[in-house]
C-alpha cells in the first residue's frame, strides 16, 4: 500500500484530519492528486525542516481556527520548497 492508498483510506472515513504527505517523488502530477484528495500539504525528501516547521504552524492554525483542514496551505505546491 502506498501514500495515496493510506491518504484515500483516511479519507473514506475522516475528511477534516489534517495529512501532511512526505514523499521522494517530485511527480507534480502525484502532488496534485494528493492535494485534490484532502492532504494539506505535499513535501519532498530530502525534508526541508523550516518549510515542515511551516507546514506544520499552518495545519495547526487551519485546525484551530476550526476551518477545513483539508484547504492546503496557499503556498502548497511540490516545488515550493525544492
Amino acid at each position: 500500500m502506498d501514500g495515496v492508498e493510506v491518504l484515500r483510506r483516511i479519507r473514506s472515513f475522516d475528511s477534516k484530519v489534517g495529512i501532511l504527505m512526505i514523499t521522494g517523488n517530485d511527480d507534480v502530477d502525484l502532488a496534485k492528486e494528493t492535494i485534490e484528495l484532502g492532504a494539506f500539504d505535499y513535501l519532498l525528501k530530502p525534508i526541508d525542516f523550516d518549510y515542515l516547521s511551516r507546514a506544520v504552524d499552518k495545519l495547526m492554525a487551519t485546525a484551530a481556527a476550526g476551518t477545513a483542514s483539508t484547504e492546503p496551505a496557499a503556498s502548497s505546491t511540490a516545488s515550493a520548497h525544492a
